[in-house]
């Protein structure tokens, strides 16, 4: 009999091995003719084999084989961060080294004792707290090491600030090498501070000294003036004459209609562009005059007076300024004197404005001979530039509507 069990058969527990022995025992009848040692024998031999089987092949073995776990992955166990922080405390390793290494290259080239570097934050607070206990050379070493920290912190203080200083050196180096500021720059330099003198003058009191001078300038029949009195009437000139500390401009305009409707002409364009005066047939302007010269400009500040007389053969302008340049601290004066005349050779059609006028720089002292500086010389030249253009555009806008106003008046007449 095979009490093992195949491949095929369940397991036996204890219980049913011992019944299934009881069944296969023979009868009572029969126990007399078998030899009890030998079946007793047979029986434990079979036991103990099946015994061994079962406890064997329990099924508390089968649940306790081993089982594979499977690995639980997470970010703290994953390659790539773990390498990455092996990379980062090498790498703060490597700072601690080069450190170390700074501080010791450092107290080498100072003579410093190397028993020092062994001096840290804890020892040094150690130290002070038993700074009876130590040595004199312990102290010594203490304080050299305190004003070494104190030094060195100082030094990155002044580093910082230095740098920042080379920083702002830097930007203010490329702002200054601006060529607008440069120009700006020599412009400043090259002129003088404004004079305060010319800047607090009361215009209201210029004006009234223009007007005076406006009315002794009429009434002294143009003496001061050269007024060419014999000069063609067909023939547009302008003439230009320097002298040591101003200009003189002569203009003669022939215009093609009668004196009343020249004098009109001129009167009624400057109605446009000034202001009535204090006293009857005067007009008056203060105005600030930009004018470029080379590669500046001037700023003048203009007071302008203007007054006509009518008289029975003639119409008379006079007229006087004050031009300012305060950045320099100079003052020009000018007078004019215009004549509107019936012309020769046909009287009640055709008349000849004749023009005078004189640019001067006024100075403190009356030696007028002196010659000008380089900055009134450009200041003067500006203004003699500024007065031909002005004439010539004016010589030609005068002979235009001159003979606009004589073909309406002959319309109106026919």
């Amino acid at each position: 009999m095979n009490f093992l069990p195949t491949d095929n058969d369940t397991f036996m527990t204890l219980d049913e091995a011992l019944a299934f022995l009881e069944e296969d025992q023979p009868d009572s009848g029969r126990l007399d003719d078998v030899d009890p040692r030998s079946s007793i024998s047979v029986a434990s031999e079979d036991l103990d084999e099946l015994l061994c089987v079962v406890v064997h092949h329990t099924p508390e073995d089968h649940h306790d084989e081993h089982v594979k776990k499977r690995r639980v992955r997470s970010p703290a166990s994953s390659s790539t961060v773990l390498q990455r922080r092996k990379r980062a405390e090498i790498a703060s390793l490597r700072d601690q080294v080069a450190e170390l290494k700074r501080y010791l290259d450092q107290s080498a080239l100072s003579g410093h004792n190397s028993t020092a570097l062994k001096v840290n934050a804890i020892t040094v607070a150690d130290f002070q707290q038993q700074i009876n206990t130590l040595s004199r050379w312990h102290r010594s070493a203490l304080r050299q090491y305190e004003r070494r920290q104190e030094a060195e912190k100082a030094n990155r203080q002044l580093k910082i600030i230095l740098a920042q200083q080379r920083k702002a050196s830097n930007t203010f180096r490329r702002i200054l090498r601006k060529p607008s500021l440069s120009n700006d720059m020599d412009f400043v330099l090259s002129n003088g501070a404004p004079d305060r003198r010319l800047l607090t003058n009361d215009a209201c009191a210029l004006m009234a000294q223009l007007e005076k001078s406006v009315e002794r300038l009429y009434w002294n029949g143009g003496a001061e003036f050269e007024i060419p009195t014999v000069c063609s009437s067909l023939q547009t000139n302008y003439k230009e004459q320097w002298r040591s500390n101003g200009v003189d401009f002569t203009t003669n305009t022939p215009m093609q209609c009668s004196m009343e409707q020249a004098s009109d002409i001129i009167w009624k364009y400057l109605e446009r562009l000034q202001v009535r005066g204090r006293t009857s047939g005067s007009l008056q302007t203060t105005m600030t005059l930009p004018i470029k010269y080379g590669n500046e400009v001037l700023h003048f500040k203009k007071l302008h007076v203007i007054r006509n007389f009518h008289e029975a053969d003639r119409v008379i302008l006079v007229c006087a300024d004050i031009l300012l340049l305060p950045s320099r601290g100079l003052k020009f004066v000018s007078k004019g004197y215009t004549s509107i005349t019936k012309s020769t050779e046909d009287p009640l059609k055709a008349c000849v404005t004749r023009t005078v006028l004189k640019l001067q720089l006024e100075t403190e002292s009356d030696a007028v001979s002196q010659a000008a500086s380089g900055a009134e010389a450009a200041a003067l030249a500006a203004l003699s530039t500024m007065i031909r253009k002005f004439w010539q555009v004016e010589q030609a806008r005068l002979t235009d509507e001159a003979v606009t106003a004589s073909a309406t008046s002959f319309k109106i007449a026919l």
